[in-house]
């Protein structure tokens, strides 16, 4: 009875325990689903304020800008060879689609008449020479006793002359002089009429008569001032004629005394020079008879106009030539790229019918002025560029079509962003992102940019490599919102890997909020929690 006893305590004792375990097991579940319930309402509160964004970080790389076009491929330029002569071409040197290269000889001409003709010149010139130095040697020759005789008589008759000159020319001073005491006498004869005319002693018409007699003396006198000045003329031209008698005769045996002579001589000296010049040209022409015309350029001959047996006249055109490697390509940008080219910016340009190859470029040429182009959509304004070609291969030709890419920025190892990132600030005017710091909250970062790219921007102040940013942030974010992030190509909410308030929380692992209350996604999105 005692075994049986005890056996029931052990059994009682047992059920009691395994009841107490039920209890403590099923109230400590309990909890545990209750602690759940509550993590799960509070990270829906906590997504329900927080916004979800793709981020990056800012990074080096190289940032370009390409603004593309087309163009076409046409020669740099071409070289015209002129014509020196106007002889008839002997022959033609060259043909069509030939290297010529600088200095070749192009033409020959056939000068033979003109040699016979400048050899002939050259003789009649040399004779006209001696007979004009032969007469300019006659000049000098002495003069004759006669011609002596013939200067004494013309200066006894100079002076002669003068003397007459002199006499005239005192005798009229005199009769001067008396007329002017005349004149003063009938000066005082109207002073004292007038007394007479107011006494009434004499007629106002003998007054009259006075004042006439003046005006008449007075007439008188003014032609002997003439006079006077006449026979002074005379006399200087008979002073200056017996000098130049006196002069002559003093020098009759001088060579060359007279200004006739002198400018005979002269006038001789003239035609001894000018036969020395026409010989000296008739013999410099015979040395420079172009005989042949050489090529001032390098290249392949693109056209021959010069034909054998048949004149050119001097300057024009025998061949054109150009250097087939020496290319430019043409194109027409528009206006709204136009502002971003600027001279030596580099261009890589492809065509469709030589694969595999890139040709390089720089802006050579960047029109002043826009034009109106018509194109299939209507009318459009643009600039034109060239651009030289920097390694022509003698496949690529005038005439060809090109896809042109203008590197117009090219900026190497630079800390940037993407465009869509940038900011900017309505009432600063300054450029600003949304930054992401460690406990996932957005913070309103101003920057400085630099150049822009084709989808990047850089970055000259305000953020560092490596710095999280939001890529396209929209207008709700604000300051010190929670932003979840994701990254690109994965695929938004439902994928969000990012991580709020720097913690991390695991639903259905248990472990409630962490310090700064971090909630890890993982995997599901709002409304998925795994358990």
């Amino acid at each position: 009875m005692a075994k049986k006893t005890s056996a029931k305590k052990i059994v009682k004792r047992l059920v009691t325990l395994i009841i107490v375990a039920l209890l403590i097991f099923g109230g400590y579940t309990a909890y545990q689903i209750y602690t759940r319930n509550q993590n799960m309402a509070a990270a829906r509160e906590v997504f329900a304020a927080a916004g979800s964004y793709e981020t990056e970080e800012a990074a080096r790389s190289d940032v370009q800008e390409i603004v593309t076009a087309s163009g076409v491929v046409y020669l740099m330029e071409e070289n015209t060879i002129i014509s020196e002569s106007a002889d008839k071409i002997s022959a033609v040197h060259f043909e069509e689609g030939d290297f010529i290269a600088a200095g070749d000889t192009v033409v020959t001409y056939d000068v033979s008449e003109n040699i016979k003709t400048l050899e002939r010149k050259i003789s009649e010139s040399e004779i006209q020479l001696e007979n004009a130095r032969l007469n300019l040697e006659s000049l000098t020759l002495p003069i004759t006793e006669t011609e002596a005789a013939k200067l004494k008589e013309t200066l006894t008759s100079a002076e002669k002359t003068v003397y007459d000159r002199t006499t005239t020319l005192n005798n009229t001073q005199k009769d001067i002089e008396l007329k002017q005491q005349e004149i003063a006498d009938a000066q005082k004869t109207i002073e004292s009429n007038k007394i007479l005319l107011d006494v009434g002693a004499i007629t106002s018409e003998e007054y009259k008569k006075s004042e006439q007699a003046v005006t008449d003396l007075n007439t008188a006198l003014e032609k002997l001032y003439v006079t006077l000045s006449s026979n002074g003329r005379d006399l200087a031209s008979a002073e200056e004629a017996r000098t130049t008698a006196k002069y002559n005769l003093d020098h009759a045996y001088d060579v060359l005394t007279e200004d006739a002579e002198k400018l005979k001589y002269k006038q001789q000296e003239n035609s001894v020079k000018s036969a020395e010049a026409t010989l000296a040209q008739s013999k410099q022409d015979l040395a420079e008879i172009i005989y042949e015309t050489k090529s001032a350029y390098s290249g392949t001959v693109l056209s021959v106009t010069a034909a054998e047996g048949a004149s050119a006249p001097a300057g024009s055109v025998l061949y054109t030539v150009t250097d087939l490697n020496a290319l430019i390509v043409k194109s027409d940008i528009s206006e709204y790229d136009a502002p971003k080219l600027a001279l030596g910016q580099t261009v890589n340009m492809t065509s469709d019918g030589i694969q595999g190859t890139v040709y390089t470029g720089k802006i050579s040429k960047i029109a002043p002025l826009a034009t109106t182009k018509t194109t299939s959509g209507g009318t459009e304004s643009v600039v034109a560029i060239e651009i030289s070609i920097v390694n022509p291969d003698g496949v690529l030709k005038p005439g060809f079509n090109l896809d042109i890419d203008i590197i117009t920025v090219d900026l190497k190892n630079v800390l940037n962003i993407a465009q869509s990132a940038l900011l900017r600030d309505a009432e600063t005017k300054k450029n600003y992102v949304y930054t992401v710091n460690s406990e996932n909250l957005a913070a309103k970062t101003f920057v400085e940019t630099g150049l822009y790219g084709d989808m990047q921007v850089e970055i000259l102040s305000g953020l560092t490599e490596g710095q999280k940013i939001i890529s396209n942030p929209s207008d709700e974010i604000y300051e010190g919102m929670v932003i979840m992030q994701f990254r690109p190509g994965q695929g938004g909410t439902g994928e969000e890997s990012g991580q709020m308030f720097g913690g991390n929380m695991m639903f259905g692992g248990g472990g409630g909020m962490p310090p700064g209350g971090a909630v890890r996604m993982q995997g599901g999105g709002p409304g998925g929690f795994g358990g």
